[in-house]
């Protein structure tokens, strides 16, 4: 249960940044965003296709298997995108993958939507999904997740594969809908009992989302989209996190887009710029 809140937390924030630089959103998703002075010289007017969010910090721990801070897990949610995921009131969704369950709950056929690749173009695999799930099943595993009650996993065909549970458990869907990990990035250096090296890669993580990291420093993370998105190329070229506690002036000055630190004040969805997009989302 702990684990499930703890999706369920950060879902509004992954929510909005997602559905912001893929062109979509409701206003009760969103953050409080940077407002428009007609006639007022905005810096934003320069930058139309970079989107920059200030944010109070983040750890770096960009790998959905082992999620940190809010700020760390949105990132990761634009780098990777999950098979399965957490909507606005808790339910799942279908997003990397389609999937069915069986009637008796135990049986979750997953099938990944057609041109999903990663970052280095190379095709989202079922037998990615079969590694993922089995470094969360592995014994030196400390995440959050739990697949322990996973009584076999089938891999049909390329795209396709299932996981029959022991007995049916309703939050199992989001367990074993994580964003998948590439077995030819990841699971080069992977062993049962040997997890450094797949933690080790979060500073440079390789993901299947709508964008992919570029620059990272303490002070500055940059993002750029990836044109072959399986669902559409993001309107923003790039997104842009810098960390300031003085996200209000930044917003003020227009110099960030949304402010995820809380010191500038709430305020409804006014748009700093005009969304161009050419995907949803």
């Amino acid at each position: 249960m702990k684990k499930v809140l703890m999706f369920i937390t950060a879902v509004a924030l992954c929510i909005a940044l997602f559905a912001i630089v893929g062109g979509v959103a409701g206003d009760r998703f969103l953050p409080a965003m940077a407002n428009t002075t007609p006639g007022v010289s905005n810096p934003a007017s320069s930058r139309k296709k970079d989107f920059v969010i200030v944010c109070g910090s983040y750890a770096g721990n960009l790998n959905p298997l082992w999620p940190q801070s809010e700020t760390d897990e949105a990132i990761t949610r634009l780098i990777f995108d999950p098979l399965v995921e957490a909507s606005a009131d808790g339910t799942p969704m279908a997003c990397l993958a389609d999937y069915t369950v069986s009637a008796d709950g135990l049986t979750y056929t997953f099938i990944i939507k057609k041109n999903a690749v990663f970052s280095d173009g190379t095709p989202v695999t079922a037998d990615d999904v079969s590694f993922t799930w089995e470094v969360i099943r592995d014994p030196d595993y400390d995440g959050v997740l739990d697949l322990s009650d996973v009584a076999s996993v089938q891999v049909e065909d390329d795209r396709t594969i299932t996981a029959t549970l022991k007995a049916p458990r309703a939050s199992a869907v989001f367990d074993l809908g994580v964003a998948p990990l590439s077995r030819l990035y990841y699971g080069k250096g992977y062993t049962k009992g040997q997890l450094d090296y797949v933690r080790l890669q979060s500073p440079q993580p390789m993901g299947c989302g709508q964008y992919s990291l570029t620059t990272y420093t303490m002070e500055s993370m940059t993002l750029s989209r990836c044109d072959d998105y399986y669902a559409g190329k993001p309107g923003y070229e790039t997104v842009t996190f810098l960390v300031s506690d003085d996200g209000a002036a930044l917003m003020k000055s227009g110099e960030a887009d949304i402010d995820l630190t809380g010191s500038a004040e709430e305020a409804p969805y006014l748009e700093n710029r005009t969304v161009e997009t050419d995907s949803i989302g």
